[in-house]
């Protein structure tokens, strides 16, 4: 059965949760003979009731009428209502129940859709979205990210750190390991930390929100075009790696450029000099992603290659030094034809 599972589904891990679980299950027969029974460290379920007026409260609401039919997808407006009145009465925050509170089974829920609504699923580790996560923290996080196709970037909490983390330089390191930063779709992060009980300053939650939106900023540039010249030097260019090589100067020039058009210099290429052109090439339809532009580029890119071995896949993908099956991949994905 196992082998009609997609691959993501195929990579998880048994939940340590439940591995903690099994073992006490085994150990603890021995352990309550030698009058040493463990505790369990496992899941944080409660080990005794609720109060009695919780309980009686459910009973009585089974009275009600209308009550055993389905409930609206985001919750009851009395229940939403209820929440909003207790963070303001205890909290003083004010909250929209409108559209701020939605109504969840549990946390795992609402974290394993909110991570499915930002990834976009890919098996290719250089092409999958990613998402910081404390480590240690919940372990549920990096499996939510492997079944949903991304990748779970672990945010070290260390005691040399005082638990909270220098983000800044680990953006760097991951560039240093191959990944793009450019590709952090969010950051979670676990105060007072989730297994630790660290906690953190309102100063470094203040750095951090600060952080999120300088790079929200960074990264979504408003990104119109290339100059003449850029344009020219990366059709020239020799690409020595694969064609994640071409992409990633790309993404470099948008991150860093000054400009809203990409000029030779941002590119940051040994390569011909070229006279810079005053004009500028522009797309010619009204989407200007990013997306967009790497997706042309892309295509533009294999396509030129394509045309140089006479259409001989084989040979192609030597040249852009990638697998053949990841060849023929990205041809249907990119629409290309002969």
């Amino acid at each position: 059965m196992q082998e009609f599972f997609n691959n993501n589904v195929q990579s998880l891990d048994t939940y340590i949760m439940f591995k903690i679980k099994e073992t006490v299950a085994r150990i603890t027969p021995d352990l309550v003979a030698k009058n040493r029974a463990p505790i369990s460290l496992a899941m944080g379920a409660p080990t005794q009731a609720p109060p009695k007026f919780v309980v009686e409260a459910l009973k009585k609401a089974l009275d009600i009428d209308g009550i055993h039919t389905y409930s609206t997808p985001r919750g009851e407006k009395y229940f939403l209502e209820a929440i909003s009145k207790r963070m303001k009465d205890r909290f003083g925050v004010d909250i929209d129940p409108a559209c701020e509170i939605f109504s969840l089974i549990g946390s795992k829920e609402g974290l394993a859709n909110f991570i499915r609504l930002l990834i976009n699923p890919t098996c290719e580790r250089e092409e999958k979205d990613i998402v910081m996560i404390p480590d240690p923290g919940y372990a549920s996080y990096k499996e939510f990210l492997k079944v949903s196709g991304g990748l779970a970037y672990p945010i070290p909490l260390t005691a040399e750190n005082n638990y909270m983390p220098d983000l800044e330089e680990l953006l760097t390191k991951m560039e240093k390991e191959g990944l793009n930063p450019k590709k952090v779709k969010a950051l979670i992060i676990n105060y007072p930390n989730n297994p630790l009980g660290a906690t953190a300053t309102r100063e470094y939650l203040e750095s951090v929100v600060a952080f999120c939106k300088k790079y929200n900023e960074n990264f979504n540039k408003n990104f119109l075009g290339f100059t003449q010249n850029a344009l020219k030097m990366l059709y020239d260019y020799y690409w020595p790696g694969n064609i994640l090589e071409l992409k990633n100067v790309i993404e470099r020039a948008c991150m860093l450029g000054q400009s809203s058009f990409i000029e030779s210099s941002d590119l940051h290429l040994t390569s011909s000099n070229f006279e810079e052109s005053p004009d500028v090439v522009t797309f010619n339809s009204d989407d200007k992603t990013l997306k967009t532009a790497l997706h042309n580029f892309k295509k533009k890119y294999v396509i030129q290659i394509l045309d140089e071995v006479s259409w001989n896949q084989t040979e192609a993908a030597k040249i852009m030094d990638i697998q053949r099956t990841y060849l023929s991949k990205l041809m249907s994905e990119l629409d290309i034809r002969r």
